[in-house]
């Protein structure tokens, strides 16, 4: 069985014609910083967990990364998301192209 997460959801959502960002899943902060890359503008990072429901309150969102910060946003994310959860499933962080305001 598949878990889902932001990452899945979104890939369903499209299919039905939904237009939506589409996240990539990073599991290194070199990854992590790869993919800011290929986006070419600031991105949001969030961390991927289906045993972290509020990412904000347990430092899992990073927002406007830019190439530069993408590696220590992951590091930081990760770390900061295990000393909440320490049991914690942790699939990743998703990257993806931040949005104007009152888009998302």
């Amino acid at each position: 069985m598949m878990m889902q997460n932001e990452i899945n959801s979104k890939s369903l959502v499209a299919r039905y014609g939904i237009e939506t960002s589409i996240p990539a899943l990073a599991t290194t902060g070199d990854m992590a910083q790869r993919l800011v890359q290929e986006v070419g503008d600031a991105c949001a990072l969030k961390v991927v967990s289906a045993d972290i429901v509020h990412k904000v309150d347990a430092g899992g969102v990073r927002l406007s990364v830019t190439e530069g910060d993408a590696g220590t946003a992951f590091d930081e994310i990760i770390g900061a998301c295990r000393a909440s959860y320490p049991d914690a499933r942790i699939d990743g962080v998703l990257v993806e192209r931040m949005v104007a305001a009152g888009l998302e």
